[in-house]
């Protein structure tokens, strides 16, 4: 939320040098709240993903969710505006590749979920950023920021510090809060006691907000209001117990309660609380404001007050992100509650403290620092090897997460292989059943055809006696065919004969016929002779 507050101004200079220009903004979900009073005019763009904490490996789906969000907007430029690359800028660049794509500070990759975002985008996307906007100079980020303004515009920008106005729905539903506690606006203190979200160790001690309050409490008459998540309210009531002042109460929010925040901020008399986003708010807001410092990112988050007080104990170990040598930020630690104390009565003197100022306390003796100096850089250096030592094993997880891809890609060709055998052997198994029913089959033709054979051989037998038999016919046949023949010779000389006599015949038959027609001639003759005869009687 820190963030979002200190990028503001640099969002409301694109939006006033780019007024036709549709800006998309992607942050946390929990802070939609805040961010449309500090920048109203651009498109947010949510998630829950915060990509400092949350291996992209786990977080899969979300980033197919992340890629189709850039798909759908198909933008012209994308812009990597932490100076600190993270994980889903790698995301958000690779889902739009033909896209100009911006980085502030530096390109390289998170050190830490970069070879994990690798791991778990196998398809080789495009990750990287061509482009780098550099940082303006100076030691807060808010500033810095303009560099990037300055490099997309090509203009020099305005330098304006984070700005916030409390809506009038802010501040009465922060009212309603007041009321129901019997505090009245402007008389009370709020104080952020319950560290960071994300970075615990940035906090102070829960004692020493106790100690403060009752200094406070008793010697300049002020109430406090203890202000944080609801996630923090038992250690909020925890200070409160520790007071035991009746003049401290206790407020918590959650999602959609940012507003009632801004509220109870803006009606305070001051602000005391740690490096978190309400105090970034306060600073917004032009609240007077003491906060604590360590030395994690000091002076990158130093807020943008127009008046308050910074406490800070300067360490060698400063610049350490965050990633303590000594375990519990005794950078932060060491703060004594005299030190919150006078700060906050300080701010309570009108006119004694005009502007932001930067109060260094030293806690320790130089000696101990100088050792402290030893043992952070000490630190650093196993830090880094632990890093790098990590990088390696991750790597060698990935290579070993890739062979078990391949060895899990066999297994299942080899269990499709298995399956397919399977399916063959029950095929082949099958086929066994049908063959044995064959053979079974078989064996019967065969005992039929053994049977139809010897009925064959019998016929065969029989053909053969048959075909004897008619051989003999035959030869029998032949000869009755050959005495037929000379019969046939026989006939026709008989008919030959017969002719010879048959001629014979017919001259004798004609032979007679002329002798019988002498003879009826000559009887004729002999009758008329007769007659004649007669007659000459």
């Amino acid at each position: 939320m820190g963030d979002l507050v200190l990028f503001s101004p640099t969002l409301l200079a694109l939006r006033s040098q780019w007024p036709n220009t549709r800006i998309q903004v992607l942050i946390r979900g929990a802070y939609k709240e805040i961010a449309q009073l500090l920048v109203p005019n651009v498109e947010w763009l949510f998630t829950d993903i915060d990509p400092f904490l949350v291996n992209p490996l786990e977080a899969k789906d979300q980033i197919t969710q992340l890629r189709s969000l850039v798909k759908e907007s198909t933008p012209d430029l994308i812009v990597a505006a932490c100076p600190r690359r993270n994980w889903i800028d790698m995301v958000i660049a690779s889902a739009a590749p033909d896209a100009r794509h911006v980085a502030f500070v530096t390109k390289e990759r998170d050190p830490y979920f970069g070879l994990q975002l690798k791991w778990a985008m196998p398809q080789g996307e495009a990750l990287e950023y061509k482009e780098v906007a550099p940082a303006l100079k100076s030691d807060q980020d808010w500033v810095r920021a303009f560099g990037l303004v300055n490099y997309l515009t090509g203009e020099t920008a305005v330098q304006t510090a984070p700005s916030l106005q409390a809506s009038s729905a802010n501040l009465a539903a922060s009212e309603a809060v007041l009321a129901a506690i019997n505090f009245k606006v402007g008389e009370y203190i709020v104080c952020a006691a319950a560290g960071s979200v994300n970075v615990s160790i940035k906090g102070w001690s829960l004692e020493k907000y106790a100690e403060t309050i009752v200094e406070l409490s008793s010697k300049n008459n002020l109430k406090f209001l203890l202000v944080g998540h609801e996630s923090e309210k038992t250690v909020l009531e925890k200070v409160k117990r520790l007071s035991g002042s009746t003049s401290t109460e206790v407020w918590v929010g959650k999602e959609g309660k940012l507003g009632v925040l801004v509220g109870l901020i803006a009606h305070a008399k001051i602000y005391l609380g740690n490096d978190t986003g309400a105090m970034h708010i306060a600073a917004a807001l032009q609240k007077p404001t003491v906060a604590l410092f360590g030395g994690g990112t000091w002076p990158r988050f130093k807020p943008a007050l127009k008046r308050g007080i910074t406490l800070i104990n300067p360490l060698p170990c400063f610049g350490c992100d965050w990633d303590c040598p000594f375990g519990d930020a005794p950078c932060v630690k060491a703060i004594s509650t005299h030190d919150a104390i006078v700060a906050v009565q300080d701010l309570l003197v009108e006119g004694k403290v005009t502007s932001s100022e930067v109060r260094e306390v030293n806690s320790y003796p130089a000696f101990v620092t100088e050792m402290m100096g030893r043992s952070a850089a000490e630190a650093k250096q196993r830090s880094a090897l632990h890093l790098k030592r990590e990088q390696t094993l991750i790597e060698t997880a990935m290579l070993a997460a890739e062979k078990d891809s391949e060895i899990e890609m066999l297994k299942k060709e080899t269990d499709v292989k298995d399956s397919e055998i399977a399916m063959l052997k029950k095929e082949t198994d099958v086929k066994d059943s049908e063959i044995a029913m064959l053979k079974k089959e078989t064996d019967v033709k065969d005992s039929e055809i053994a049977m139809l054979k010897k009925d064959s051989n019998e016929k065969l037998t029989e053909i053969s006696s048959i075909s004897q038999q008619a051989k003999n016919k035959d030869a029998l046949i032949q000869e009755i065919h050959s005495a037929h023949g000379e019969r046939l010779k026989d006939i026709d000389g008989f008919l030959k004969s017969l002719a010879e006599k048959e001629a014979v015949i017919k001259i004798l038959h004609n032979t007679c016929e002329e002798r019988l027609s002498l003879i009826l001639r000559l009887e004729l003759e002999l009758k008329q002779l007769k007659s004649v005869l007669e007659r000459r009687k």
